[in-house]
């Protein structure tokens, strides 16, 4: 029989954590319609030995393991490719399902066909049972009649909250594949933002959001990317193209700019500090190009560039969190 849902664990390189989420999953996944699809992207650790251990132990898993590592988008478009089920959810490898997570699921997917199901999630850096926050998003549920609007929900975007309607999601994907080649998402971190837009906003289907915090999410110790360019300059730039080609409404856009206005701030006290001045004015010079008609970005954001532009405060600002990084770094390994 065809799933009814497929949860897709893209991998690379994280064995431990696997693991964990392996464990979380699977035991959720006995006698109901489900698939568990790990795709290994070429690791090189034991993430084939754990996988195999759980081989044959459940009938619900299947993995793959790429030639060759195909990055963050390539992975990730493997998993809507290699999906069985009717609805495809994207589960991060250091993330969990938390218990009663897969019947959640299964119960909206079976009331009715939707474009999209969002999950909220609660985060925690050590341990599920000693979460940081017990939820991220609003605990209600709510149905979207149009089916994007659900990505401006609060707490709606990280990845192990997606559901993609499979048939939506695998229409979308043949769509972005003949447009752009898949290695000009890896700054977006992959290609599920795009695909959301692409799959959603001309889905005549609703979307429905889960209140319950069913996604553990791991917060790690130190993020292996920068958030003024990954979340500031780059999303706002690929908003920014796929307004001026019709895609994002003006409403749509001005989501995302205000998004990027309130992250800004902070993202240029943690990271700006390691930029030289050529490249802090060539950032400065492009946020100006779009937002220097913003009170809230004359306000909050433009000031600190002076400050920015002085070597010591750049070298005080590099001092204090590199100080940080080896004081939690030294934290965590004490009480492991």
């Amino acid at each position: 029989m065809m799933p009814v849902l497929s949860i897709m664990i893209p991998t690379f390189n994280r064995a431990r954590y696997l693991r964990e989420c392996l464990d979380s999953v699977l035991p959720q996944t006995i006698r109901v319609p489900v698939e568990v699809v790990v795709i290994d992207n070429a690791s090189p650790d034991e993430t084939p030995e754990v996988v195999k251990a759980y081989t044959g132990r459940y009938a619900a898993l299947r993995s793959f393991r790429n030639d060759r590592n195909l990055g963050y988008a390539g992975n990730q478009a493997k998993c809507i490719e290699y999906a069985k089920g009717q609805y495809i959810a994207i589960l991060c490898d250091d993330d969990i399902y938390l218990p009663g997570a897969v019947a959640g699921i299964l119960a909206v997917a079976q009331r009715r066909e939707y474009a999209f199901i969002a999950l909220n999630y609660s985060s925690f850096t050590r341990s599920p049972d000693r979460p940081r926050a017990p939820h991220v998003g609003p605990l209600a549920d709510r149905e979207f009649g149009r089916a994007y609007d659900v990505m401006k929900h609060p707490s709606v975007g990280h990845y192990s909250g997606f559901v993609f309607n499979a048939v939506v999601a695998k229409q979308a994907l043949a769509g972005i594949v003949k447009r752009r080649a898949l290695a000009d998402f890896e700054v977006y971190r992959g290609i599920l933002a795009e695909l959301s837009v692409r799959a959603l906003i001309p889905s005549s289907l609703p979307s429905f959001y889960i209140g319950q915090p069913w996604v553990g999410a791991r917060q790690p110790l130190v993020v292996d990317y920068d958030a003024l360019q990954h979340l500031c300059l780059d999303y706002y730039q690929w908003a920014f193209g796929l307004h001026a080609e019709g895609v994002l409404s003006d409403g749509d856009l001005a989501h995302v700019r205000h998004a990027v206005l309130n992250w800004l701030p902070k993202a240029l006290i943690r990271f700006a500090g390691y930029f030289d001045v050529v490249r802090l004015r060539q950032v400065r010079a492009q946020l100006d190009g779009w937002f220097k008609e913003e009170p809230a970005y004359n306000r909050r954001s433009v000031p600190l560039f002076g400050w920015l532009e002085r070597p010591w405060v750049r070298w005080g600002l590099r001092l204090v969190f590199n100080s940080y990084r080896v004081a939690k770094a030294f934290w965590w390994n004490a009480r492991r």
